[in-house]
């Protein structure tokens, strides 16, 4: 579930861009400055996972000129079935099935922490990011040991689910 703060997360860190690079260099649990002045009001639990958050969004954005707030719902499974290659991508791909196994397999708050900037690193080349929102939601769940499963089972049947291809309309 979303917080009236998440949605006001993604239109801090687009209008800030000064900060972006704060965030860019920032590191899973350090305290810094100018990451505190981008997560404003978040409290302590809130501030790790905005920064989290915050860092993925400046990884995906970076070198783009326009802010991408994410189709709402998409994931970050869903946002990795779009690595690879013509006829190779998402499942197909080796290096997608790597970085879902290494995402997947993060039981540590600072091996998610590597494993996000890694997945963030290879999905900054695709042209959909995952939803911001959706992604703080799912980082806040995977801080809750009793959800954690829950979220790595998400981002995995995102991740090898195809969507849904459109119905034409019958007559």
């Amino acid at each position: 579930m979303h917080s009236p703060r998440d949605h006001k997360l993604g239109n801090r860190v687009a209008h800030r861009a000064k900060r972006l690079s704060a965030l860019r260099r920032w590191e899973y649990p350090t305290v810094d400055r100018a990451v505190i002045a981008v997560t404003e009001g978040a409290d302590e639990d809130d501030y790790l996972l905005y920064a989290l958050a915050g860092k993925a969004f400046t990884i995906w954005h970076s070198g783009r000129s326009d802010v991408h707030y994410g189709k709402t719902g998409t994931g970050l499974g869903r946002a990795m079935r779009q690595l690879g290659r013509a006829g190779a991508y998402g499942p197909r791909d080796p290096r997608a099935e790597r970085a879902l196994a290494t995402l997947l397999d993060a039981d540590t708050p600072h091996r998610l922490a590597a494993a996000l900037d890694s997945v963030m690193a290879a999905v900054s080349g695709v042209d959909h990011p995952p939803h911001w929102e959706t992604l703080i939601s799912d980082l806040r769940d995977w801080h809750n040991p009793t959800r954690r499963d829950q979220v790595r089972l998400r981002w995995g049947q995102q991740f090898y689910t195809a969507p849904p291809k459109p119905t034409e309309p019958t007559d």
